[in-house]
């Protein structure tokens, strides 16, 4: 058996090697494959955990319907007497509120930074800044409603500053805003295609 398996093989060497080649790249596409999933997984996981570290509950309002994982329509909020009834608690050390929509950043180029997803947050620069999964590496959070904080890796591939300014398109038309501060999402620089603008 080995003998007429060697024969066939030595009078078709070209199928031979073509059959050989053929499988070292699909088993190579296979393990590629796994990698960049294990990857993307991996951000994954370190993003979500990064985004509670230091948050032991989210109190949200109920949700009238959805769709798959998206929420349809307006963003679902609470009022601030929930935060208020939050923070009278006797278990609550702290609490505070922020506003998530999208905002995009446009560089000096007059373009979109990024192909999304646009994160914009609305953060409470006094009570928020301990419960936000975003964390300085440079300047402060804004105080002010000219002022924002853009993501670290946004800054360090457009060569953004802190003092700089940068225009964002939201709701309404394209404002400038001074950048005070870089962040990171808890322990990750870069958040891929995604950007993220912080304000008060």
């Amino acid at each position: 058996m080995t003998k007429v398996a060697l024969k066939g093989l030595a009078l078709h060497k070209t199928r031979a090697v073509l059959t050989t080649l053929a499988v070292v790249i699909g088993v190579a596409m296979i393990s590629g494959a796994y990698v960049v999933s294990d990857t993307m997984l991996s951000a994954a996981n370190s993003l979500s955990g990064s985004a509670y570290d230091n948050t032991d509950a989210v109190v949200t309002k109920k949700q009238a319907f959805t769709n798959g994982s998206d929420t349809v329509g307006t963003a679902v909020t609470v009022t601030p007497v929930v935060l208020q009834k939050v923070r009278s608690m006797p278990q609550v050390a702290a609490a505070t509120g922020d506003i998530t929509e999208q905002a995009k950043l446009i560089g000096t180029d007059g373009k979109v930074i990024g192909s999304g997803p646009y994160f914009a947050v609305g953060l409470d620069p006094v009570n928020g800044k301990n419960l936000t999964p975003f964390k300085l590496t440079e300047g402060r959070f804004a105080t002010a409603p000219n002022e924002g904080v853009i993501d670290k890796g946004t800054a360090d591939k457009k060569h953004y500053k802190v003092g700089d300014q940068i225009k964002v398109s939201a709701i309404g038309p394209v404002k400038s805003f001074k950048v005070v501060g870089i962040t990171k999402w808890g322990s990750v620089d870069n958040f891929g295609t995604a950007t993220a603008a912080i304000f008060t």
